[in-house]
C-alpha cells in the first residue's frame, strides 16, 4: 500500500505542471458524446442507467489516443499507461490521472467502478450547457432526474450517426465505430426505429469488430461486468 502511494505522489509531482498547463480541448470526450446518445429525449433518461458508458467510453478513447495500452480480454484486461501525457478535457484526464498514480487497479474491470462514473459526467454536461436537468420529488419522498439534450450536446447528430452504422452497409468512421462500443447495456432503440431492431442486433457485432484491437478489450471487459452486474 505504501508503494502504491508512493508512486501516486511521483506521478502527481512529475506530471502537475503538464495538466496544469494543458490546453482545453475543443471536441467534447466520446463519454459525453456517448451519454447524449443514450438518453431517450423524449423521457429524460439514460437506458437502463447507462452506468458503464462513461467509464467505458474514457478508457476506448484513452486507448485511441495512445495514451494507454491494454493487455488481456474479457475480465483478464488490464491497462498501463504508454504516454501521460494530458488531453485538455476533464473527463479524460481525470481518468488518465487515476490510473497513473496506480493507487487503483489495472484491471479494466475494476477501474469501470473508479473512473468518472455516468452520475458525474452527467452532471457536468449540464454545468456546460450540453444538458437541461429537471429535478422533481417523487411521492414527496425520491428525487427523479432526468436530462435533456440541449443543440450543444449534438444529440440528433450523433444519434443518426450510430444509426446509420447499425442499420446500413456503409462503413463508419472511426469515431462512430468508438461511440457504438461505448453503448454498453444500451439498448439500440435509442437510436433506431422498431422496425429496425432486429437489423441493429445484427450489425452490432460488426460494428464493434471494426473497433482497434485494445478498444475491443475495453468493450469485452464492459460487457463482462454488464452481465455480472444483470445476474446478481
Amino acid at each position: 500500500m505504501f508503494d502504491r502511494f508512493r508512486k501516486a505522489r511521483e506521478f502527481a509531482e512529475q506530471h502537475e505542471k503538464a495538466f496544469a498547463d494543458a490546453q482545453a480541448r475543443g471536441e467534447p470526450s466520446l463519454a459525453r458524446q456517448a451519454l447524449a446518445v443514450a438518453i431517450n429525449p423524449a423521457n429524460g433518461t439514460v437506458w437502463n442507467g447507462g452506468r458503464l458508458v462513461a467509464p467505458c467510453a474514457l478508457l476506448i478513447e484513452l486507448v485511441s489516443e495512445g495514451r494507454l495500452g491494454v493487455s488481456g480480454t474479457g475480465t483478464k484486461a488490464r491497462v498501463e499507461i504508454i504516454d501521460p501525457s494530458p488531453l485538455g478535457d476533464e473527463d479524460l484526464d481525470e481518468a488518465l490521472v487515476t490510473i497513473g498514480t496506480g493507487i487503483e487497479s489495472t484491471k479494466v474491470t475494476s477501474l469501470l467502478g473508479v473512473l468518472p462514473q455516468t452520475k458525474a459526467v452527467l452532471q457536468r454536461m449540464v454545468l456546460a450547457g450540453q444538458l437541461a436537468e429537471d429535478e422533481r420529488k417523487r411521492l414527496g419522498l425520491f428525487t427523479v432526474r432526468r436530462y435533456f439534450p440541449t443543440p450543444l450536446s449534438r444529440r440528433d447528430e450523433l444519434a443518426g450517426r450510430v444509426r446509420a452504422a447499425l442499420t446500413s452497409d456503409s462503413p463508419p468512421d472511426q469515431r462512430t465505430i468508438m461511440l457504438v462500443g461505448s453503448l454498453v447495456g444500451v439498448h439500440p432503440r435509442v437510436c433506431v426505429g422498431r422496425g429496425e431492431v432486429n437489423e441493429a442486433y445484427r450489425r452490432l457485432p460488426e460494428v464493434r469488430a471494426l473497433l482497434g484491437e485494445g478498444e475491443r478489450a475495453i468493450v469485452s471487459a464492459a460487457r463482462e461486468a454488464q452481465a455480472k452486474a444483470n445476474s446478481s
